[in-house]
């Protein structure tokens, strides 16, 4: 190599690099939508605890997902199970912490749910499309 510079390497001498490559398949899973804010009701307030945590200090990423499904009771999640999950995280959730957890159901088995901050701004917003079991 004599150079750092980029390659293009489709044109890298003696190649065949496109050869090797192995094609995408398909997913069937929609790319991100848009997590709109929910507004109808309070759902719990959970504080951020050290097993919460990831190793910056922060709420864990599974630890919401977690939170998130437990938002609904033992009795829906043996009857539904999550067939999407989408979260979008906009804040660092620190320990101590007390979370709002606010949640609207719509009318397509969808659940929509916002974390928020003691402040009031969202850390997290969670989208669950729900399907029955």
């Amino acid at each position: 190599v004599q150079t750092r510079q980029p390659a293009d390497l489709a044109h890298l001498p003696g190649g065949s690099f496109y050869d090797t490559l192995v094609p995408a398949p398909d997913f069937p899973i929609s790319g991100p939508g848009r997590i709109r804010a929910a507004e109808v009701s309070h759902c719990a307030e959970p504080v951020v605890s050290y097993s919460d945590l990831d190793v910056n200090g922060h709420l864990n990423s599974i630890r919401a997902i977690d939170i998130a499904l437990d938002m609904k009771p033992v009795e829906f999640h043996r009857s539904h199970e999550a067939a999407r999950i989408e979260m979008a995280y906009a804040k660092e959730s620190l320990p101590g912490e007390t979370l709002s957890v606010v949640c609207d159901d719509t009318s397509d088995g969808v659940t929509n749910m916002e974390f928020r901050k003691p402040g009031g701004e969202a850390a997290v917003k969670a989208q669950i499309a729900w399907r029955p079991v």
